[in-house]
Parts: structure tokens; sequence; C-alpha cells
């Protein structure tokens, strides 16, 4: 019997993994299907993990940016504080500097006395007020009236000035290095043919070393300037050997300059008289200068005249008290008006009084200080009668006459 077989190659390899769509048509359907599932969830988890980190990163962000604005807003609020206490500190340095420069300018005043006594007055502390009777005490009815008409701080200017009038006054001048021209400084008085009698503050406190000055005499107005300056030697100026200030008051307020060579007198250039050794309270007396018509105000180009009267010294201290008036009373003389003061660019010039029967100017005083342009307080100046002997030392000479012309 034989067995019959099919023949079957003996190389021929199996085919593995593989099956033809007749043998299972859907045998691999559900595993593809799986893959799929899976890699879509995959995916979700994925974007999901993705999202939420995201969202923790972004709530840190969001966290990290909170605290930095609040740190910002603390830093500039710091910063505002800062500025504000820097600009604070600034107004606060800046009033405290004024304040010291203030201090130090009075000081300075005090103590080297300014050009300009009406300048250097400083209120320390409030002044009573004092009120004067014009009309009981009958100063203002002498028959003596002014040729002015004055402003409540001080008088115009008077049209009808000439240099004739007063011919002893002088114009003391201080070379300016920045204008590089001489500039009026102080007034004065020419008492004869070398010698002109001015404030002892006028040169008190500069160096004499230094500074150059001038006298001007015969000048009636600054735009006209006829008259030649005389530059003085500066060895020439005698400033009392104790002056001093007390009390912001300048004490024994005099010098004297002498001239480079003696002056020729003419009809406006001529010398005022010195005053007898007497007290002269309650004469009317002239003040003559080239003061402001106000503190601050431009400078005036003619020379001003202002009638006031001599007070008693114990009105004079009920007036100014321990502010104004200190040791040696009687080295000053108090003057008051209610028409008109004193101002800057008054001092060293002359108080005349008129001598009408004998033709002639007196000079009682030099102008020393006044309560800046005001009214309300009297004016000190030096009493020229008390320092005869020194002026008749410093001069060494007779004195000429001093007959008005």
């Amino acid at each position: 019997m034989s067995l019959l077989v099919s023949p079957t190659p003996c190389n021929t390899p199996k085919k593995r993994g593989r099956t033809s769509p007749e043998e299972s048509p859907n045998k691999r359907e559900p595993k593809k299907k799986f893959e799929m599932v899976g890699k879509k969830m995959t995916y979700d988890n994925l974007m999901a993990d993705f999202k939420g980190m995201l969202e923790g990163e972004i709530g840190k962000v969001r966290a990290d940016i909170n605290g930095l604005t609040g740190t910002v807003e603390s830093l500039v609020n710091a910063a505002r504080d800062a500025e504000n206490k820097v600009t604070f500190n600034l107004e606060l340095k800046s009033k405290m500097m004024k304040w010291l420069l203030l201090v130090a300018a009075v000081a300075y005043a005090s103590a080297h006395a300014s050009v300009s006594g009406s300048d250097g007055d400083v209120e320390t502390d409030e002044k009573p007020e004092v009120e004067f009777d014009w009309e009981t005490t009958g100063y203002s009815n002498l028959g003596r009236t002014n040729s002015l008409q004055y402003s409540r701080s001080r008088n115009v200017k008077d049209e009808s000035y000439n240099p004739k009038k007063y011919p002893f006054l002088a114009e003391i001048n201080k070379y300016s290095k920045i204008s590089r021209r001489y500039a009026h400084h102080c007034g004065g008085s020419l008492i004869s043919q070398l010698h002109v009698i001015t404030a002892g503050h006028c040169f008190a406190g500069l160096d004499l070393q230094i500074e150059k000055f001038a006298v001007r005499l015969g000048l009636h107005d600054f735009n006209h300037l006829a008259a030649k300056g005389l530059i003085i030697d500066n060895q020439g100026i005698a400033v009392h050997s104790e002056y001093k200030v007390v009390r912001h008051v300048f004490i024994n307020d005099i010098a004297i300059v002498t001239l480079p060579s003696p002056v020729k007198f003419t009809s406006i250039i001529s010398p005022v008289c010195l005053p007898p050794p007497e007290v002269v309270t309650g004469q009317i007396v002239t003040v003559l200068g080239w003061g402001r018509k106000k503190p601050r105000g431009p400078r005036i180009v003619t020379p001003k005249q202002l009638d006031t009267y001599v007070l008693d010294i114990g009105q004079c201290y009920a007036a100014w008290g321990p502010w104004g008036l200190a040791t040696n009373q009687t080295h000053l003389l108090c003057t008051k008006s209610p028409k008109g003061t004193s101002c800057s660019g008054d001092s060293g010039g002359p108080i005349v009084r008129s001598d009408l029967q004998n033709k002639r100017h007196i000079l009682v005083g030099i102008h020393s200080k006044g309560d800046g342009c005001s009214t309300r307080m009297p004016s000190i100046q030096t009493s020229v009668a008390a320092f005869l002997p020194w002026i008749k030392e410093q001069i060494g000479a007779s004195l000429p006459s001093c007959t008005m012309a």
C-alpha cells in the first residue's frame, strides 16, 4: 500500500506574522484601535499636564508679579517719602541758610558797620512805640517852614536846591571794582580847606590799604559832574580810636578825612561852622544828604534837605530803650520829624542849624543811624559838640571863617 504525501518544499520558510485577508480579515483591527485610543489618552494627559503645569507657572509668575508690584510700590512710596524728606530737608536747609545769612549780615553790619547807618539798623526785639505830641511841643510853630513837600517815608526831590545854599556839603565816593568807577558811599561836611568830617562807620571794617575813596565838593547833581573828585590818600582817614558798636549803635561814630591838597573857597565850596559846646534840644535843624526815598529804592541824583528838630535825650531813650541807646549818651543827638526821616545813603551827612542873624550854618550833628527809612523812631546822630577837642586835635590848626555866603 502506498502513502501519498503532498510535496512540501524543505527550504521554504514559514511566513510569520502575516495573515492574508482571506484567513482573518478583522484579526488585527482591535489592536489598531487600542493603539489609537492609547495615543489619544496620552495626548490628552500631556495636554492636561502641560496646561496644569502652565497654569501653575502662570500662577507663580502672577504671584511673583504681585510681589514685585508690591515691592515696586513700596520702593516708590519709600522714594516718595525720601524725596519728601529730601525736599523738606532742602527747604529747611534753605530757610536755615537764609536765617544764617541774615544773622551773619546783622552781625557784620553791627560789628563792621555797613556803608550806611540806616542800612545797618536791625530790630532784634519789638521796640515800644512812642508817640510824640507835635501840637504841644511848639516846635512846628516856630515860624520855620520847609521849602520842600515831603512824602511819608522821605522828602521828595527839591527842584530849587542850589549848591550855594549849603556849600559845605561833601560827597564821599568809594571805588567799585565791578563797575570800575567811583560811586556814592557817604555824605560829609567841609570844615576847612583840608578837612571833611563824616561818620566813623563809613570806614570802619574796611581795608583802607585796598579800598579807594574820593571826595567831591560843590556837587549839585550826579548827572552834572562839574565838581572833580579829590582822590583821598587813605592815610589821611582818621576814625575815632574808640569807635565801636554797642547794641547796634555806633559809639564815637566820627571820622575826619584829610584832603590831598587845600581847596579854594568859592560860592559853592566853603566850610560849615563847628558848634559851641551847648545843648541844642528843641531847636529846628536840617538834615542833608543823598539818602534814598525808600530802603531799596534807586539812588537819588540831587541832595535832599529835611527840617526836623532835636529831641531831649530822655525822649530818645524812651523811644529806643536798651535796643538803640547805650553808654555815652551825651555823645549822641536825636532828631525826629513827622514829615520824613533820613534813609540809606545819608550816613555821614550833616545836621545843621541855620544862624540867620549871623549868616552862617552850624554843624550840630553827623548822621549815624536810623530806623530804616521809617519815621516811627527818632534818628540817632553823632553830637559834634561832644567831640570838639578831638576834632581840633585832628585838624591841628585854627578854623577858618564859616560865614554864610
